[in-house]
């Protein structure tokens, strides 16, 4: 019963930093429309939304706690795959891995 009871604070808390989130993402969301922001401004903006982005990702895997996909073990997770989108990634790796290879550092 005690675990209960210290589990709900943390639940509405998260929620809070949740809806906080959502409104600074809105806000800069509205910034970037804005037409008059130098290139500089625009792209801080455009990282600071990533990293509002990223923490909101971070605050909803918390508030679900064990995911599916936590369970499940890589191979077990590739063997649902198609053949045809397997051929093709490694298809795209081999093509990337044959043009890094031939780069001149």
């Amino acid at each position: 019963m005690e675990n209960q009871d210290k589990k709900k604070p943390r639940e509405k808390s998260i929620r809070a930093l949740m809806e906080l989130e959502w409104e600074i993402i809105n806000e800069l969301q509205d910034k970037l429309k804005d037409q008059d922001l130098t290139t500089h401004e625009y792209t801080a903006t455009a990282r600071a939304l990533a990293l509002h982005v990223n923490n909101l990702n971070k605050l909803y895997d918390k508030s679900q706690g064990v995911t599916d996909y936590e369970e499940q073990s890589l191979g077990d997770f590739i063997v649902h795959f198609k053949q045809p989108l397997i051929r093709e990634r490694r298809e795209d790796l081999r093509i990337w891995k044959k043009r890094l290879s031939l780069r001149r550092y």
